[in-house]
C-alpha cells in the first residue's frame, strides 16, 4: 500500500512559513514530496494565496536568480548619440516648405500630426536639405536601422 498522505495532513500554517523564509513554491513542494506528502506545487500556490500572502513580481525575479533558477546578466547600453533639439523657427520653415502636409502621402494636420523627419537618420544633421514633413504614420512606418517594430507600406 502507498504511504504517500493525502493534502488534508499538511499543516497550511507551515507551508505560508517556509514561502516567507523566502522558498519558492517548487522548493516548497519538492520538500514535502521528499516526506511523502502528495502534492503539487499549484496546490502550494492556492494554499499561500488562501492564507493572503503574495510576492511582487521583482522579488520573485530577484529570489529566482538568488536561487539559480534563472541566468540574469545585464544588457549592455547602447551608446546612443544625445539628440539637438531642432529649432522651432526652422520647424515652422519645414512645414512651411512642404506646404503643411506630408511629403510622402499627402495627408495635412487635419488627419494626422505632423513631425519634421531627418532624412539621413543623423539627429544632430539639421540643414533644411536634410529636413522634411512627415506624418506620424509615414515617420513611423519608415525603415530604421536602429527602430525595432518600424514597418514598410507595400
Amino acid at each position: 500500500m502507498d504511504k504517500r498522505r493525502k493534502l488534508s495532513d499538511i499543516q497550511y500554517a507551515e507551508i505560508a512559513t517556509l514561502y516567507l523564509e523566502k522558498l519558492s513554491s517548487i522548493e516548497i513542494c519538492e520538500l514535502y514530496q521528499k516526506r511523502g506528502v502528495d502534492i503539487s506545487v499549484r496546490q502550494i500556490q492556492r494554499i499561500i494565496k488562501g492564507q493572503g500572502i503574495n510576492r511582487s513580481i521583482g522579488d520573485a525575479f530577484r529570489l529566482a536568480i538568488q536561487r539559480g533558477r534563472v541566468k540574469f546578466t545585464q544588457r549592455e547600453r547602447k551608446n546612443l548619440t544625445r539628440r539637438t533639439k531642432l529649432n522651432p523657427s526652422l520647424r515652422y520653415k519645414i512645414l512651411q516648405r512642404d506646404n503643411f502636409r506630408c511629403v510622402l502621402c499627402g495627408a495635412d494636420s487635419s488627419v494626422d500630426t505632423l513631425e519634421v523627419d531627418h532624412v539621413n537618420n543623423q539627429p544632430d544633421d539639421h540643414r533644411p536639405i536634410n529636413l522634411r514633413t512627415l506624418c506620424h504614420l509615414c515617420n513611423f512606418g519608415r525603415p530604421s536601422p536602429n527602430r525595432k517594430g518600424s514597418f514598410i507600406s507595400i
